[in-house]
């Protein structure tokens, strides 16, 4: 973001500004770039279905993404035991 992009003045309660800053913290933004990505996730629609049926969907991404996940590290694993077997043989 620019300096010269639009400002924009906002109450919040000081419990959601100390989550907030949690958040920014734990992200490694700044404040803005955390409210700033937040809303532009909700603009987006990323909060939109919060059905039974969206819900699963959810779920169903979620457990393709860890299964693939432990695939990738399953290959890494596999692949260091590799490489250290050819460590050890040459000495």
């Amino acid at each position: 973001m620019a300096r010269d992009d639009p400002h924009f003045r906002l109450r919040v309660p000081p419990e959601m500004k100390e989550k907030i800053e949690q958040s920014a913290a734990q992200s490694g933004r700044s404040i803005n770039s955390e409210i700033v990505v937040r809303l532009q996730q909700s603009l987006d629609g990323a909060f939109l279905d919060m059905s039974a049926e969206g819900f699963v969907a959810l779920i169903k991404r979620l457990e393709a993404t860890v299964h693939t996940a432990e695939e990738m590290l399953r290959q890494q694993i596999d692949h260091n035991r590799e490489l250290q077997r050819r460590l050890d043989e040459k000495g």
